[in-house]
């Protein structure tokens, strides 16, 4: 199995999006994302410059329906986390402190649901290696450093099933994907009341949706403070000694 994951930041919206399958369907979609995404004269697709340069709305949903069908042939599952960047810059530290960056409560909670599904699809059978767009993301230098160590010295992720988790340059047909459903989320979130203009993202959603699962987790100030309160000082602490973490972060108090 595999995973490919992206970031969107935008108008005070955040999410990370990943479609996870099995990896002899992503070897088998690149070429049929690669000849959609000309076609509609975007590639390597990027669902920003696609919106900036496609005006006229129904042209932009022919172009996404295009897109969605390799989506739906290769068999993918799509897995997002979503928060209101207000909500978490009201936390005070000890809570950010306690959740990481947004970055990473984002993430997580997108991992995990990919995680969970392929066990509970899949009997735990396949490894997962999760691929991430390599950007500029706010938080996500730190978190690859930390991945970084428990990888190199733990079986923690390999006992959830899932072999590496990577960052690269966006390239694979994958990671552009995930581009399109993460700018999809940070422009349709139905708990805002927030859609585009024209409704075309969640047109867009719908759409995708149907095609393809896609598992959406919409991250509010009483869940991410749960997550707060089961990540106690002496489970941080636990976890910094067993990997060595107080040589990365000395600064940081549990």
């Amino acid at each position: 199995m595999k995973a490919f994951g992206d970031g969107s930041s935008v108008g005070g919206i955040s999410s990370i999006s990943m479609f996870l399958g099995k990896a002899s369907a992503w070897d088998a979609a690149e070429q049929p994302w690669k000849q959609a995404a000309q076609n509609i004269g975007c590639y390597p697709f990027r669902m920003t410059n696609f919106i900036a340069v496609e005006k006229d709305r129904d042209r932009r949903v022919r172009g996404i329906t295009t897109l969605i069908k390799v989506i739906q042939d290769a068999e993918l599952v799509g897995s997002v986390a979503v928060v209101n960047d207000a909500i978490y810059g009201l936390f005070p530290k000890m809570v950010t402190q306690r959740l990481g960056n947004k970055y990473l409560a984002l993430a997580s909670v997108a991992f995990s649901q990919a995680a969970k599904w392929r066990l509970d699809q899949m009997s735990g059978e396949a490894l997962l290696t999760c691929f991430f767009e390599k950007g500029k993301e706010e938080g996500q230098d730190e978190v690859q450093r930390v991945i970084r160590i428990i990888v190199d010295n733990s079986e923690l992720l390999r006992s959830f099933g899932v072999d590496d988790i990577v960052f690269v340059p966006k390239g694979k047909a994958g990671l552009q994907m995930a581009d399109m459903l993460a700018w999809l989320m940070t422009h349709w979130v139905p708990e805002l009341h927030l859609d585009d203009d024209d409704g075309f993202s969640s047109e867009a959603f719908e759409m995708l949706s149907t095609a393809v699962p896609i598992m959406r987790w919409y991250e509010t100030r009483e869940f991410l403070l749960n997550m707060a309160r089961t990540n106690t000082n002496e489970h941080m602490r636990e976890i910094r000694e067993q990997f060595g973490l107080e040589r990365f972060f000395p600064d940081q108090n549990p």
